[in-house]
């Protein structure tokens, strides 16, 4: 299955930037709603509201306590604006019924809330 994530944050900074934002299509991606805990990694980008671009990579898990689905991850900013960063993450979302997992069509969305922090960006 594909899957396609699109973020918007909002930023309480003293570095110049007041939001990002990102958007990535993952392509033949196993996923589930009926899947237990499952780890991830990869690379991705932000645009800041300035046209400047962070490039991330990240490693996490995906957790589903009860009702929600929670992705918690760490990595680094490998290039651009922040480069040698550290960042932590979180996002959590609502699982989709039961009944639209088991369609034939399966979950197509979901929607959550999220932090993004971006540690030692003063060195």
């Amino acid at each position: 299955m594909d899957v396609t994530i699109d973020n918007t944050y909002a930023c309480e900074s003293t570095a110049g930037v007041s939001s990002g934002s990102t958007h990535m299509r993952l392509q033949d991606v196993s996923a589930s709603c009926l899947l237990g805990d499952l780890t991830t990694s990869g690379s991705f980008q932000i645009t800041w509201d300035g046209g400047q671009r962070s490039t991330l990579r990240t490693s996490g898990i995906v957790t589903r306590p009860g009702s929600q689905t929670i992705v918690a991850f760490t990595g680094s900013i490998t290039a651009g604006l922040f480069a040698g960063a550290t960042v932590v993450g979180e996002t959590t979302m609502a699982n989709p019924g039961l009944a639209d997992c088991l369609s034939d069509k399966g979950a197509t969305s979901v929607t959550g809330l999220g932090t993004l922090t971006i540690i030692d960006v003063l060195r």
